[in-house]
């Protein structure tokens, strides 16, 4: 599977970034901010944008960075 960017793949869907903030429940700004890289999401919103493209769009790419990433997972799992 290439890697895709949200926006190429709410385009290719034809999918509005209203319908799908609400699929999430995240806010409009949010998305559009995430979209056009003024802001990162974060772990939770990186997750639910995976799971919402099928993994098209993968956390780890909205992320941008995988060290960011591991530490990430690994306070999550030390949580756990």
């Amino acid at each position: 599977m290439k890697k895709m960017k949200l926006k190429e793949y709410l385009d290719t869907r034809g999918m509005t970034y209203t319908f799908f903030t609400r699929m999430l429940g995240m806010h409009y700004k949010t998305l559009h901010q995430i979209i056009i890289g003024n802001r990162t999401p974060d772990l939770e919103h990186a997750l639910m944008i995976e799971k919402a493209t099928d993994g098209f769009v993968k956390c780890r790419d909205l992320l941008k960075t995988d060290v960011k990433l591991k530490a990430l997972e690994k306070k999550i799992k030390n949580k756990t």
